[in-house]
C-alpha cells in the first residue's frame, strides 16, 4: 500500500481504497467492525478530519454504516432488483386489436426422473402435470408455453379448457399470492420451440423462465418462448 508521502493521490482517497480492498477481498465481511478512526489515523499518519472524510464518503456510497459511539461497520450488500409483471399474453394481443387463439400441443402427466426433479429443486422421482400450449396472434405463433404443475397444489389443472383462460390466469385465480423467481434471457430455441414458433433453429428466442411456490411448496414452473425478432417485454414502473 502506498503511503501519503509516496503517492500523489489524496490521502482520504487512499484510505477509501484501502477500506474498499479489504471489503472486496473479504478481509472485512458484512456486519464486521472496521478499525476505529483513531487506528486509521495512526495507520495513515493523518488527522482525524481526513479519516472522517473518507469514512463519510464510504457511508454515503453504502459501503459502510456508521453508528455514533459504536464505530463503523461493513454494510450488508443491497441488491438491485427489477419487478416485472408477468405479461398476460391474451391482453397483449387484444390490446393490439388482434384475435388470440391457442393450440394445446400436450396436456398430460409427466414422470420426472430424479435428475429432472432436481432441476426443478424437487426431490425425485416425482409425477407432475405438464402442458404445452402455443399462443397465436391473429393466427401467427407468438408464444410457446411449457409448464409443469404440482398436482398436490392444483389437482384440477388438467381438467381445464385453455380456450377459456390461460394457465397463468387459472393458477393465479386458485393461488393468487405465490412466491418465486424468474429469469429473462436470450436462448437458442429447443427443437420443439423452433417447430412450434416456425423459426429457424439458430434464431434467438426471448425466454422467460418462472418458478413459483405456494405456502413454501413447489407449485409450478414454466418456460415461455418468444421469437426474438418479433417480441419484446413492456411494462410500467
Amino acid at each position: 500500500m502506498k503511503t501519503p508521502e509516496s503517492s500523489s493521490t489524496p490521502v482520504y482517497l487512499q484510505i477509501k481504497e484501502s477500506v474498499i480492498q479489504n471489503i472486496m477481498n473479504n478481509v472485512w465481511t458484512p456486519g464486521t467492525q472496521i478499525p476505529s478512526e483513531a487506528a486509521l489515523c495512526q495507520q495513515f499518519n493523518v488527522s482525524r478530519m481526513t479519516v472522517n472524510k473518507a469514512l463519510r464518503e464510504l457511508a454515503n456510497e453504502g459501503l459502510v454504516t456508521r453508528h455514533q459511539g459504536a464505530g463503523t461497520y461493513v454494510a450488508h450488500p443491497k441488491y438491485l432488483t427489477t419487478l416485472v409483471k408477468i405479461p398476460n399474453i391474451v391482453k397483449e394481443i387484444q390490446d393490439r386489436g388482434h384475435a388470440h387463439s391457442v393450440q394445446v400441443l400436450a396436456q398430460e402427466v409427466h414422470h420426472l426422473s430424479t435428475q429432472q426433479a432436481q432441476e426443478l429443486k424437487l426431490e425425485g422421482p416425482v409425477d407432475l402435470f405438464y402442458s404445452c400450449i402455443l399462443h397465436l396472434d391473429a393466427g401467427k405463433p407468438i408464444q410457446l408455453e411449457e409448464r409443469y404443475v404440482n398436482p398436490k397444489v392444483f389437482p384440477s389443472y388438467l381438467e381445464q379448457n385453455w380456450q377459456d383462460m390461460t394457465p397463468h390466469e387459472y393458477l393465479m385465480h386458485e393461488a393468487p399470492i405465490p412466491t418465486g423467481e424468474y429469469i429473462i434471457e436470450l436462448r437458442s430455441p429447443s427443437t420443439q420451440a423452433a417447430k412450434a414458433l416456425k423459426i429457424h433453429a439458430n434464431e434467438p428466442c426471448l425466454v422467460l423462465s418462472r418458478w413459483a411456490c405456494v405456502n413454501q411448496e413447489y407449485a409450478s414452473s414454466c418456460v415461455l418462448w418468444h421469437p426474438g425478432h418479433s417480441y419484446k417485454f413492456k411494462g410500467i414502473f
